[in-house]
């Protein structure tokens, strides 16, 4: 098993629930730009029920809503880059849709299973790449799991890195450069 194979595995982990959607998601960007290969589109629709009528569409038996039509509020489409990492997909919001002859690829949010590792993984990313996203996540791990925290996310990141030696010369630029990526996603008003 390669590094990218192992870096998608941990990056699935993390990605169910990010903890710091501002650090996260520009640095997941920067991941798939580097290690990922791009694997085509997809078509998000999200449709938003009324909260007004509960998505009945009526007030009352004789009254309709006028918030919503026919209990809908809204809908929206998505544009979602698809990426490969090792064997695990990963999706980027980059625009709205608005071809309505195009294909609806996904319905409704993208719901992922949440693991209790997300610290772990999100933490051993961080070693990897952010230190400041390592520490961040330390920062919001359970009181009561924050040792199990700390030892799971050293145990990843060594069984992400394998045999290789990161702290040469050219690992350190490659980390280097997907942390300046990150950074000018982040700033560019990145669209979570």
């Amino acid at each position: 098993m390669d590094f990218a194979e192992r870096l998608g595995r941990v990056l699935t982990v993390a990605n169910a629930r990010p903890l710091s959607r501002f650090h996260f998601y520009p640095l997941k960007t920067a991941i798939l730009l580097h290690y990922g290969l791009p694997d085509g589109e997809d078509v998000q629709k999200i449709v938003n029920i009324c909260y007004s009528c509960a998505g009945s569409g009526m007030y009352s038996d004789s009254q309709e809503c006028r918030r919503c039509i026919g209990g809908i509020y809204s809908t929206r489409r998505f544009k979602l880059r698809r990426w490969k990492l090792g064997t695990h997909i990963f999706h980027q919001p980059i625009g709205r849709e608005y071809d309505e002859l195009r294909p609806v690829t996904i319905q409704g949010k993208i719901e992922h299973r949440q693991r209790r590792t997300i610290f772990a993984a999100t933490a051993a990313v961080g070693l990897v790449f952010d230190h400041s996203l390592y520490m961040r996540t330390l920062q919001q791990a359970p009181a009561n799991r924050f040792s199990r925290v700390v030892v799971r996310s050293a145990q990843l990141f060594r069984w992400m890195v394998g045999d290789q030696t990161l702290f040469d010369l050219a690992h350190r630029a490659q980390v280097r450069s997907i942390l300046i990526r990150a950074n000018e996603i982040r700033e560019a008003d990145f669209p979570f």
